[in-house]
C-alpha cells in the first residue's frame, strides 16, 4: 500500500515539476520575443509590461498546478466538492497549511508531496522573476553597487559580521526594489550618494 502510494506521489510531483519548468522556459521565450521585437520600447512602460507578463505568467502556472492537484484529490475520492479540493490544494501548495481541512490517513502523504513540490516550485518561480528583473533592468547592478555604499543601520555595536552582511543585502535589495517601482534607479548617480 505504502509503496504504491509513494509511486503515485512521486509520479505526480515529477509531472508537476516538468510542467512547471516547461512553462517557465516558454514564459522566458515569450518575454524574450516581446523584449527583442522591433516595436518594443525599453522605457518604463515597456519594462513594466515585461515584468507584468512574468508575474501574471507565474500566477497562471501556479493556479494551473493547484487545479491539477485538486483534480487528483477529487479523483482519489478525498473531496466531493471542487471548491474544497481547490482550497485544500492552494493552502497545501503554498505551505500555508491552516489545518482546517485534512486528508484521510490513506492519502496524507499525497498532501506532503504537494507541499514539498510547492515549496521548491515557488522557489523556482522566485528565481525566475529575479532573473527576468536582472535581465531587463540593465542598471540594476549599477544601482546595487551605488546603494551598497550607503550605511546600513545597526541595532547593536556587537553584531556578528554574518548578520551585518545579511542585513546589508536585505537593505540593498529593498532599496533596489522600491527604486525600480518608483523610477529612482534613473536618478541615482555616484555624486548623489
Amino acid at each position: 500500500m505504502l509503496s504504491s502510494q509513494l509511486l503515485i506521489d512521486t509520479a505526480l510531483i515529477i509531472v508537476n515539476a516538468v510542467f512547471h519548468v516547461s512553462c517557465l522556459i516558454w514564459l522566458a521565450s515569450l518575454i524574450n520575443r516581446i523584449g527583442t521585437s522591433a516595436t518594443f520600447k525599453p522605457n518604463r512602460k515597456g519594462l513594466i509590461l515585461l515584468l507584468g507578463i512574468a508575474v501574471l505568467g507565474l500566477i497562471a502556472i501556479h493556479t494551473t498546478s493547484a487545479w491539477a492537484w485538486a483534480a487528483v484529490y477529487l479523483t482519489v475520492g478525498e473531496f466531493s466538492e471542487l471548491s474544497r479540493a481547490l482550497y485544500f490544494s492552494v493552502v497545501t501548495s503554498t505551505t500555508l497549511g491552516y489545518g482546517d481541512i485534512t486528508l484521510s490517513e490513506r492519502w496524507q502523504l499525497l498532501a506532503s508531496f504537494e507541499a514539498m513540490g510547492g515549496l521548491v516550485l515557488f522557489g523556482a518561480s522566485t528565481a525566475f522573476l529575479l532573473g527576468v528583473t536582472k535581465s531587463w533592468f540593465p542598471n540594476i547592478i549599477r544601482v546595487k553597487q551605488l546603494v551598497a555604499r550607503l550605511p546600513v543601520p545597526t541595532f547593536r555595536n556587537t553584531e556578528r559580521p554574518v548578520l551585518a552582511d545579511c542585513r546589508r543585502f536585505l537593505f540593498v535589495d529593498t532599496v533596489i526594489f522600491f527604486g525600480l517601482l518608483s523610477g529612482v534607479k534613473q536618478t541615482i548617480s555616484p555624486d548623489s550618494i
